[in-house]
């Protein structure tokens, strides 16, 4: 007797169950672990985030639809201060691929600069799930 459900995957509390196929995965996958800081901590970070979605999307140069699709699922995970390093996550590797591929890395970067006003802030991307 199988004990699964929709899609073939284990019902909850099966020895098999999906949390554990997900753990496994996790570790083969190679997805960054972080234990992220307090909202509270963060408050300031994702304004300067926002504050440079908003000038990426008054850019003329970049589609409204390309910033939806790839920018706005960004999420902010860290700041550390002493190395003014902005650590953005993003939900999977092909999504940080897009975001390198098509620059939009730098101009997020050259955003976060403007909105935080440090000229030397440089901006990290790693692939993470969403303190959320």
């Amino acid at each position: 007797m199988s004990l699964t459900g929709t899609g073939g995957y284990p019902l909850e509390g099966h020895k098999d169950s999906i949390k554990d196929r997900f753990k496994e995965t996790k570790k083969e996958s190679g997805v960054s672990s972080f234990s992220f800081p307090s909202s509270e901590h963060l408050e300031i970070q994702k304004r300067w985030f926002h504050g440079a979605y908003q000038l990426l999307y008054s850019d003329k140069d970049i589609s409204k639809a390309l910033l939806d699709s790839w920018v706005k699922p960004c999420f902010v995970v860290d700041y550390n201060d002493s190395a003014k390093l902005f650590t953005l996550g993003v939900m999977n590797f092909y999504a940080k691929e897009i975001l390198i591929n098509r620059s939009l890395d730098k101009r997020i970067e050259q955003g976060l600069r403007q909105s935080s006003g440090f000229a030397n802030l440089k901006l990290e991307l790693v692939v993470t799930r969403p303190p959320f």
